[in-house]
């Protein structure tokens, strides 16, 4: 294995700006869904900074702060009352606080944050399938004395339906046929814009190195119709919704290791290799790292919002009562510790795979 870093495409003074502007559009994205939750609920937002402090530029209006911060790390939606329990126990003083309002609108308001990210899903895979997607299978060759040839099959014909079914991968192409080997199927064919229909028999048996069909096949990739891109959109967001949960339960069942998460650095690599491929791979990235922050963020870990959904339903089953704000402020603290830690401990991870050691 190489010891040598990986050349990133335009060096670190392109690829970690690209991985930063990723990263905070999702942040901010999803503190837009808390302000506008927030706001819809009918609490006072303090403020809605881009970025941390120290604080750069502000502008207050309608009676929200609007801040753009030095430190590029994302973004934060302060509302009143978010944390003091002293706005909860005097509602006639403080109606607007995020602590008065009922648990339904407060759960909303740490929800929304998430949501928005899911909703970006879509649309960053709907986006990168109408740069380029699978559409077809290619084949690249075929082999003397098979059905292919027989049927007059060549190289360069791209394969659109096997028996009636639209294919786009050659797992697709694989499943079909194998399904009705030794019946005759039918094979929509492009071949250079002209359509044709070719009959086939898939062979039973077939030499060691060939297929059925006895041909060598690659996807085909073209930009994809708006709505055919619009439908991988939503379809690939439920892929990646099912992948994150799937991947915590083998990490906690130790299936996989700690090694195999990625962290800021893994992310900045990732980026690095997914833009040498184009920004349809960028996208794509994105739209899997959007969903992963929404996922991970409803975690019941303290100081996450799902931590503080967890929260807010014991709030529910104490008969409305909130634990005293240091026990909560404390669990908060640890909780996010914890998580730095782990960050930390990933973060060298990603530095070592990637130097190669």
């Amino acid at each position: 294995m190489s010891s040598q870093i990986p050349d990133l495409p335009g060096g670190l003074a392109l690829t970690i700006p690209l991985a930063i502007v990723i990263l905070v559009v999702m942040v901010i994205l999803h503190e837009l869904g808390h302000f506008i939750a927030a706001k819809r609920s009918g609490v006072k937002v303090l403020e809605f900074g881009i970025g941390w402090p120290p604080r750069l530029f502000g502008r207050t209006w309608r009676g929200t702060l609007y801040s753009l911060n030095a430190i590029p790390v994302g973004a934060f939606v302060r509302m009143l009352g978010e944390n003091d329990q002293a706005q909860a126990q005097n509602q006639a003083q403080d109606p607007d606080s995020f602590s008065a309002k009922p648990k339904r609108s407060r759960a909303l308001i740490l929800v929304a944050g998430s949501a928005m990210n899911l909703l970006l899903a879509p649309v960053l895979f709907s986006a990168s399938a109408l740069i380029s997607d699978f559409d077809s299978v290619e084949i690249t060759g075929v082999a003397p004395g098979s059905p292919a040839e027989a049927a007059g099959l060549r190289p360069g014909d791209r394969i659109e339906q096997v028996a009636g079914h639209e294919v786009d991968l050659p797992s697709d192409v694989g499943r079909i046929v194998l399904n009705n080997a030794g019946r005759e199927i039918r094979l929509a064919i492009d071949r250079n814009g002209a359509k044709l229909l070719v009959p086939i028999v898939p062979r039973r048996t077939h030499p060691a190195d060939e297929g059925p069909l006895g041909v060598s096949i690659r996807p085909h990739l073209a930009p994809a119709p708006f709505t055919k891109a619009l439908a991988r959109g939503f379809t690939r967001t439920a892929e990646a919704v099912v992948l994150v949960p799937a991947f915590i339960l083998d990490l906690i069942s130790g299936s996989v290791g700690l090694e195999e998460v990625s962290g800021p650095v893994g992310i900045v690599d990732a980026v690095g290799q997914a833009a040498r491929r184009g920004p349809e791979i960028v996208l794509l990235l994105a739209g899997y790292i959007t969903v992963q922050l929404a996922i991970l963020n409803m975690l019941p870990w303290p100081g996450l919002d799902g931590g503080r959904l967890l929260l807010l339903g014991l709030e529910a089953l104490r008969g409305g009562r909130r634990l005293p704000a240091a026990q909560e402020g404390t669990i908060n603290i640890l909780g996010i510790l914890l998580l730095l830690m782990l960050v930390a401990l990933v973060t060298v991870g990603d530095v070592r795979r990637i130097a190669g050691g």
